[in-house]
């Protein structure tokens, strides 16, 4: 959208900010069309458990070169906020996480080979052997 010009995230229709008005149209816009907007944008909010995993998850993952054993260690526990985890509900954790990408990694590209490839083909194959060296040929 230009610099004047908004799209209701509700009703997606757009509204033209009116100079020297500040917000106030699009503010009467939310008040007057969507009268529960308060209600419409909460985000259910995560458990303390959540926020510990994912905290763990995300500080010995990725780029960390601690070990996955650092959620047990008091000394390292001293000086973080997250809560002490065992280190094999952290890995069973970690595991989940992994399936999980991985699925939907799959299904991304199970779609598109899907979309890419006809509905109908072939497929060829041939081997030989030339002075002593073996080939194999795949054609699509």
């Amino acid at each position: 959208m230009g610099e004047d010009r908004w799209k209701c995230r509700f009703c997606l229709s757009e509204r033209k900010q009116v100079k020297n008005k500040r917000y106030a149209n699009l503010v009467q816009h939310i008040e007057k069309e969507h009268p529960n907007w308060k209600e419409e944008i909460k985000i259910p909010s995560s458990t303390e458990k959540e926020r510990n995993v994912f905290g763990w998850l995300d500080l010995l993952t990725g780029k960390s070169t601690l070990p996955y054993t650092s959620c047990e260690d008091p000394l390292f526990l001293q000086y973080s906020r997250l809560k002490k985890m065992d280190s094999d509900t952290f890995l069973q954790y970690a595991h989940l996480l992994v399936a999980s990408v991985e699925e939907k990694i799959k299904t991304s590209v199970e779609e598109k080979i899907s979309k890419e490839l006809p509905d109908k083909g072939g497929l060829m194959f041939d081997q030989w052997t030339d002075s002593g060296n073996h080939y194999v040929g795949l054609f699509p």
